[in-house]
Parts: C-alpha cells; structure tokens; sequence
C-alpha cells in the first residue's frame, strides 16, 4: 500500500489535509481536519492525529473544538487576534505603571470614575466592530435573554445578600470585625447608595463584559463559556487589589456575572446584582457608608 505523497521539502506528517469550508450554527462542530484552511488552527494530516483527538475531548469543558461559534459567527482571523493581544497587552502594561505612579491623594473615587469613562468613550469608537465582529449575533430571541438573565441574577444575588445581612447582624450584635466607627444595618444612606451605585456598577459591567470577556473570547476562540468567565472574573477581581476582602467577593461575583453576560448578553440585571451585592456588603460587612465618605462626613 502506498503511503502519503511527500511535498516538497515537507515530512509526511506535516502535510496539510483537503480541508471543507466550516458550517455555521451549533452542528458545525468537528475536529482539526474540518476546520477552514484560512484558521491558523487548520489540522495537519497526520496517522498520528486520531490519536490526538481523544484526549482533547477529555477537555471538552473548558475547549470548544469547533471553527465557528455557536452563534454561527466564523472564529477572529489571526491577524485580529494578534491585535487584540497588542490591545490588552497596552492595556495591561498601562494600569500597571498607573498603580505605581499614580500619587496616593490621587486614588480615590473620582479619579476612578473619570478613568472610566474616558476607557468607555474609546470603547464607543469600536463598539460595531466589537458586536459585529467579535461577539455577532445573540443566540436567543430579546425577551428570552431577557427573561433568563433576570431570573439567573435573582438566584444568584439573593443567597449572597441573605449571609451578607446575617454577618452584619451578628458582627454587631456580638461585636467582632467590628471597626470604631461603623455605620448601622438600617440607615438612610443605604438606599442612596444602592441608587447611586447602579450607574457605576452599570460602567464597569460594560467595560468587563461587553469589552474585555468579548476580546478574550476571541483571543481564545476553542475555550469554553466556563473558562472565559473564570479568567474574566479573575481580572475583574485583580483591579480591586489591594483591598482582599473586596478583591475575593469580585472575583466570585465576576465569575458569575462574565457567564450571564457570555450566555444572554444583557447588561442590567447583572448591574443591578453588582449594585445590590456591593452596596450590602460594604455597607453591612465592611461596615462602610460610602455615601458618607464620598461627602466628607
């Protein structure tokens, strides 16, 4: 029997496979050899790679073996992804050198805020080529991504805020982490807070989810729903470095929120949940009136 014609220069187990344009929606899954011969993840033909293939498939929740989304959105071009990588590698490098030179009078809320919102107006310029390109179009009709995002972000804040209210009855009523000077369970502040949290946790949810989870989900097209919004939360807990208590509750927290948004893509109930759960925690564990801090009192 013959074996695999040689190409020049090329060893047998180097030599491309006849590769068939990829289909869209969910039945387009398959191995590396149906893979378009444009994606830089194109197989090579090999007698070697049936015995490949089956321990990719023991990663199946954290890999997507399929060249295109199940949306039916091909997957990035390299070229794309290598600029999304110089992206966030910029990005990166810049909150970096901004926590060591930023003056410490200068770390506060508005510096924050205003730092968001300059981040917000550049994202504008590329939120079409971001929907378009990078996230295409939603699996599921409006009021059914709707409707599952509102129910999901329900389950997942009412557990959360319940302990929260049960440690800050117990820390003060027993008096442990307890700081000197602490603000009451019930006060008026509180609902100030939740109102004026909920533009703010509205900012940071589009940045992360919209922004950030998008382009991750193209700079790893083969990872799963599950392992974007582990990474996702991980980075949307770090910036609240160096604040721990604050930095683990977000890294929770974002984990959940990145797989709504990766799975429904509606920002607002998740906004609402951050507002809830970042008002009561800070108000009710860390015993915190941001309302009163922010005016001086």
């Amino acid at each position: 029997m013959r074996g695999p014609e040689r190409t020049a220069g090329v060893p047998p187990a180097f030599v491309l496979a006849p590769c068939q344009p990829a289909t869209s929606g969910r039945d387009a899954r398959g191995t590396f050899a149906d893979m378009h011969p444009s994606d830089p993840a194109t197989a090579l033909y090999s007698g070697a790679i049936p015995s490949i293939i089956p321990p990719l498939s023991r990663w199946k929740g954290l890999l997507v073996v399929e060249s295109v989304y199940s949306n039916g959105l091909r997957h990035p071009p390299l070229a794309l992804r290598v600029r999304i990588a110089v992206e966030l590698g910029v990005l990166v490098a810049g909150a970096i050198l901004l926590l060591i030179f930023l003056p410490r009078h200068m770390r506060n809320t508005a510096t924050y805020v205003g730092l968001a919102l300059a981040a917000l107006g550049l994202i504008g310029f590329t939120a079409r080529e971001t929907k378009e390109r990078i996230w295409g179009p939603p699996e599921s009709p409006d009021f059914d991504r709707v409707r599952r995002c509102a129910i999901g972000m329900t389950f997942f804040t009412a557990p959360p805020l319940f302990l929260f209210l049960v440690l800050g009855v117990a820390m003060r009523y027993w008096g442990f982490w307890l700081p000197p000077h602490h603000c009451p369970i019930l006060t008026l502040n509180f609902p100030l807070a939740v109102v004026c949290y909920l533009p703010w946790a509205l900012l940071q949810q589009t940045l992360f989810q919209f922004y950030l989870l998008g382009r991750l989900r193209a700079l790893l097209p083969f990872a799963s729903p599950l392992l974007l919004s582990m990474l996702n939360g991980l980075f949307y807990g770090l910036v609240h470095l160096p604040n721990v208590p604050v930095t683990l509750v977000t890294i929770i927290g974002g984990m959940f929120w990145s797989y709504s948004y990766h799975r429904d893509r509606y920002v607002l109930p998740i906004a609402l949940s951050h507002a809830l759960l970042g008002s009561t925690f800070y108000y009710w564990v860390l015993c915190r009136d941001l309302v009163a801090e922010m005016s001086g009192h």
